[in-house]
């Protein structure tokens, strides 16, 4: 699984060796050293730091997470370890990590709750950002955007959910607007302002489908409709604002780029 990082840092780590990382140098791979606890540990999240780079991971033992950071060739505990009451499953991406600067959040599930950790000088604080009731948890994302905002989005039973929190507690946002529902992506822009990848017309025994970038202001998603389409994969978006999914026709790949309101 890819880790881009600033500065055209860029890590990789496979599920199926789940205790290597590899770095990119520029002209050819670099294995890094092993992860503390290999091979009893799985590697269930990483993230490259936001601002400089460091690769930080989270590893999984049973209910028990640990976090960790490279430095130089050596791996550094972060804070101690963190437990849930659930088993956790990595090939669901049920464990999410985030790091800017000094700020590193953790996200997985509880039996009951989507928990966040964030890192103090005592050490961890958990809090809440959402209630599940017990649904199936999967692909949980992170990401630590400017004034200590932190957006958290994850599947549950396969419906997308956003929490947000702003400094003074956690949100759940829409997942819903103007007919369409969140897919797939959310994501902090870099001023700290919340966007999103939406569709309509998934409920629909066949296509077309629509598509929608969408803005978090003024507490509402502000949609941009995008043309409908029968054939989609892999919509992303990055940090900047901009978004793109891709068309499959033919053995040929076609890539539409979208633009989210201001």
């Amino acid at each position: 699984m890819p880790v881009p990082g600033p500065g055209g840092k860029l890590y990789i780590w496979d599920p199926d060796a789940p205790r290597a990382f590899f770095s990119w140098d520029g002209t050819a791979w670099r294995a890094l050293p092993d992860v503390p606890n290999a091979p009893n540990v799985l590697i269930a999240a990483a993230t490259a730091n936001r601002a400089t780079g460091d690769l930080f991971a989270v590893l999984l033992d049973g209910t028990s997470l640990s976090v960790v950071r490279l430095d130089g060739d050596t791996w550094r505990p972060v804070g101690d370890n963190l437990e849930t009451d659930v088993p956790l499953a990595s090939w669901l991406r049920q464990v999410s990590i985030a790091a800017n600067g000094d700020s590193v959040a953790v996200a997985y599930p509880t039996a009951s709750d989507i928990a966040v950790a964030t890192l103090a000088a005592s050490g961890w604080r958990v809090s809440s950002a959402a209630t599940h009731g017990g649904a199936r948890i999967a692909s949980l994302h992170s990401e630590i955007g400017p004034s200590g905002k932190l957006l958290v989005s994850w599947d549950q039973d396969s419906a997308l959910q956003v929490a947000l929190f702003d400094g003074s507690g956690w949100r759940l946002l829409p997942d819903a607007a103007e007919g369409f529902h969140l897919l797939y992506a959310a994501a902090l822009r870099a001023d700290g302002v919340p966007i999103a990848f939406f569709e309509r017309g998934f409920e629909n025994p066949a296509p077309p489908y629509d598509f929608a970038t969408g803005t978090w202001k003024d507490g509402a998603w502000n949609l941009s409709q995008l043309p409908s389409t029968g054939n989609w994969n892999n919509p992303a978006l990055s940090r900047d604002g901009d978004a793109l999914f891709s068309v499959l026709t033919g053995g040929s790949i076609s890539f539409t780029a979208l633009h989210t309101p201001p």
